[in-house]
């Protein structure tokens, strides 16, 4: 995926709310978070996410009660290839989005390239609500 509409991320471009989110994160975190308005006067949140691998699954533990074995249960869930780098979320109220591959230093873009990146960001749907 190419990103060269989206240099331009110069300081000329970056709100001084913009700058106090960049240092949060180069003083705090490795993950960013920011907040910035579309187009459409839509209010985002935007964060990197990246994936961990999971730890080894832990021994059975021998239940009290009658010394027989407990089996633990563990999710695993396979995001596929192209989510194994991580990806950025956007999220809005009733709407979230995930883009995948993310450019370095996405903290650093305007409102207005980080609105630009939510557009082209896949629409996640809501989960289902099981009985």
């Amino acid at each position: 995926m190419a990103f060269s509409p989206l240099e331009n991320r110069s300081l000329s471009n970056v709100t001084a709310h913009t700058l106090q989110n960049v240092m949060w994160d180069r003083r705090r975190s490795q993950m960013a978070h920011r907040v910035f308005q579309d187009l459409n006067g839509r209010i985002w949140q935007a964060w990197s996410v990246a994936p961990v691998e999971p730890e080894p699954p832990a021994p059975d533990v021998a239940d009290p009660t009658d010394g027989e074995p407990r089996q633990r249960r563990s999710l695993r869930v396979d995001l596929g290839p192209q989510w194994a780098n991580g990806w950025l979320t956007f999220e809005t109220p009733g709407e979230k989005r995930r883009l995948a591959p993310y450019p370095p230093g996405w903290s650093e873009y305007s409102d207005e390239v980080l609105a630009e990146l939510c557009a082209m960001a896949a629409r996640v749907r809501p989960p289902s609500l099981r009985r």
